[in-house]
């Protein structure tokens, strides 16, 4: 539902595969939940890694004018995300 927005909103670009680009995220997802689960990292880590993970998927379908706001999750300002 969230790319769909986004989508609609004119972030990402036209030609976005929104399932698979949606499916990469949740694989993500589960394998960062994963170690955090088994103790592997704890949930800063996680964070960290979710917020880096999905600013650069996402940059990968981005219009330009949504670049600054992934630039910032890569370098871990929270731009009231929801990992935050």
């Amino acid at each position: 539902a969230e790319l769909a927005a986004a989508m609609r909103e004119g972030l990402l670009r036209p030609d976005t595969d929104i399932d698979r680009t949606g499916a990469t995220l949740s694989f993500l997802t589960r394998g960062g939940l994963s170690h955090w689960a088994e103790g592997m990292i704890s949930t800063t880590e996680l964070r960290s890694r979710l917020r880096f993970g999905f600013s650069l998927i996402l940059a990968a379908v981005a219009q330009p004018q949504a670049a600054a706001r992934l630039e910032a999750l890569r370098h871990g300002e929270s731009g009231g995300t929801a990992l935050d």
